[in-house]
């Protein structure tokens, strides 16, 4: 009942805006209505459209992170390639010039046959300077046969495994080798020292030996080949009451970053060296 009163209501209310609106249009005052309406809907607008530049400005920027976060990737990728790479060509360049080194060596001492050997380990207590190589019994490496690098003595073989040797370094005390100096000729012992120098010993008093010479292996005893370099003097220690000088040596191998060696292969050693015998 109440529905059937509501509709003709309804239908007057439709009629009558119906005849405002076309009474406005004559009368050209739709414009002026429209104009009212505009100005009052504008804030709502100019707030619409600033929350939607907004949600647009989010936008872009999310996608412009994800975009930077891809591109960073990337990079990161590309550099720790380059990195990789880098140590790469800085370890082939390394081994490069200890081979062109050894080459050198061989072309200026062909008296000598020698074999490459990688340094494999490290003697892991202080009291005995050695290192072990990778070459043994089966590649004919025989004890006491001397150790060299191409810039100097690095010591001589004390045990022969089937492939694998151990080195007396000249630095361990117990390493001896006759040395002279390469100007005066002045000869001497060469002994190694726990934490220091070396120490040339047994220089007689009359020789001429000062800082900056430079000492070699003599020859003299037979267990090192003659002229191998073994170091620069630092200090000369002379007294007159003492039959013999010494003097300290600064090995010019660096025994502590020792990788790539050579093993003299063609060396006889005298038969006073009978004491380095081939072990298993």
């Amino acid at each position: 009942m109440k529905g059937l009163l509501d509709r003709p209501v309804t239908l007057l209310i439709l009629a009558f805006l119906t005849l405002a609106g076309m009474a406005l249009y004559q009368t050209n005052r739709l414009d002026s209505a429209e104009s009212v309406t505009l100005r009052a809907l504008l804030p709502a607008q100019s707030i619409l459209a600033s929350f939607g530049n907004r949600v647009s400005n989010i936008y872009e920027t999310a996608r412009n992170l994800d975009s930077l976060r891809q591109k960073n990737t990337e990079l990161q990728e590309r550099v720790d390639a380059l990195t990789i790479e880098n140590v790469r060509l800085h370890e082939a360049e390394l081994q490069n010039t200890a081979l062109r080194e050894q080459l050198n060596f061989r072309e200026s001492r062909q008296d000598l046959k020698v074999l490459s050997a990688d340094v494999i380990g490290r003697d892991p207590n202080n009291l005995q300077q050695s290192l072990l190589v990778n070459l043994g019994q089966e590649d004919g490496i025989k004890a006491g046969m001397p150790v060299i690098i191409s810039r100097g003595l690095v010591g001589r073989i004390i045990r022969v495994g089937q492939r694998s040797s151990k080195i007396l370094l000249v630095n361990d005390p117990s390493s001896s080798v006759t040395a002279v100096v390469q100007g005066s000729r002045a000869t001497g012992i060469l002994e190694g020292q726990i934490g220091g120098p070396l120490r040339m010993t047994q220089i007689p008093q009359s020789d001429d030996i000062r800082p900056g010479d430079i000492i070699l292996t003599s020859g003299l005893g037979g267990n090192f080949p003659k002229g191998m370099i073994i170091g620069q003097v630092t200090t000369v220690k002379r007294r007159d009451v003492d039959m013999f000088q010494e003097a300290e040596v600064q090995a010019t191998v660096d025994f502590s970053r020792l990788e790539l060696v050579m093993v003299v292969t063609n060396f006889t050693l005298a038969e006073d060296q009978s004491q380095f015998q081939e072990q298993p």
